[in-house]
C-alpha cells in the first residue's frame, strides 16, 4: 500500500468505520485490495486505482454511509460497481484511441481524387484509391447496418 490512492483509501475506510461501527469487522484493506468478510465468506477487489471518495460525489450514498443504512455488503457492492465501471470506461477509452470511430468521410477532388478520413479524436487521414465512390458505399453500408464504424471496422471490410 505505497500508493497515495491507496494511503487516501486506508484512511477514509477508517473514517467510515467510525461512523459505522459494523464496519469494524468486515471491511478491510489489504495490499490493493478492498476485502469484505460476511458470514464466513470473503471476497475481495482490486483498488489500486479506484479513489474510495470518489462514491461520496453521491449524495444519497454519502447519507447512507453517514447514517449506518447500508451494511458492509453494500458498500463493497457499491464499491465493486463503482470500480468495474470504471476499469470498463477506462477499457473503451483506450480502445477508442487505439481505434477510434469515423466521424466524417469525403471525397477530395484532386488529382486524382482521394478520400479523407476524419476520425472522432478529430484526426483526418488521406486514403488513396483507384475508386473512392466503392469506399464511400462500404462505409455507408457499414454505417446503415451499426451506430458507429471504426477505422479497423471499415478496413476489414476494404479487405474483403
Amino acid at each position: 500500500m505505497n500508493s497515495k490512492i491507496m494511503q487516501d483509501n486506508f484512511l477514509y475506510l477508517q473514517e467510515w468505520k467510525k461512523y459505522n461501527p459494523t464496519f469494524q469487522d468486515t471491511l478491510f484493506i489489504e495490499d490493493d485490495y478492498l476485502i469484505c468478510k460476511i458470514n464466513d465468506k470473503v471476497a475481495k477487489i482490486d483498488i489500486h486505482d479506484f479513489y474510495l471518495p470518489e462514491i461520496l460525489y453521491n449524495e444519497l450514498l454519502r447519507k447512507s454511509l453517514m447514517d449506518n443504512s447500508l451494511t458492509s455488503e453494500d458498500v463493497f457492492q457499491i464499491i465493486r460497481l463503482y470500480v468495474e465501471t470504471n476499469q470498463m470506461n477506462n477499457y473503451r477509452r483506450q480502445r477508442r484511441k487505439r481505434n477510434p470511430n469515423i466521424a466524417k468521410i469525403y471525397i477530395e477532388n484532386g488529382q486524382p481524387p482521394f478520400l479523407v478520413i476524419v476520425d472522432e479524436l478529430n484526426s483526418k487521414y488521406r486514403y488513396d484509391t483507384d475508386n473512392p465512390q466503392r469506399v464511400l458505399e462500404i462505409y455507408n453500408l457499414l454505417k446503415a447496418n451499426k451506430e458507429t464504424v471504426s477505422l479497423e471496422d471499415l478496413g476489414k471490410e476494404l479487405k474483403k
